[in-house]
């Protein structure tokens, strides 16, 4: 198994291998990253990537990561002439949330 960010940039490589994402296309870039993601060992491979990044890069990756009340949003993949970025959510534990926090229907929009 491959580990760290050559596991992320093969993702990326594969991605924009079947296709650029577009609004019109992520039905394909889903299928791609579903098989990846459900790879056997994938979460604690990620787990272990995010722990042990050199201090520079981790840095790198708190300054454009974001914590809510329900998860940490981690900002792996972002450059800006990339098609899309790669965002690993952890979720807290229900019980760490603000009393009635996100208990109703919303959506979230990106670009």
């Amino acid at each position: 198994m491959r580990t760290g960010l050559s596991t992320l940039a093969e993702l990326a490589d594969e991605i924009c291998r079947v296709r650029t994402p577009t609004r019109d296309n992520w039905q394909s870039v889903n299928e791609v990253f579903r098989d990846w993601a459900d790879t056997p060992g994938r979460p604690a491979e990620l787990k272990s990537y995010v722990g042990n990044l050199p201090a520079a890069q981790a840095a790198d990756v708190v300054a454009r990561s974001k914590e809510a009340t329900t998860h940490f949003a981690w900002c792996l993949f972002d450059r800006p002439d990339d098609a899309f970025s790669l965002w690993l959510h952890e979720y807290k534990p229900s019980r760490d949330w603000l009393p009635g926090y996100a208990n109703s229907v919303h959506n979230h929009r990106y670009h």
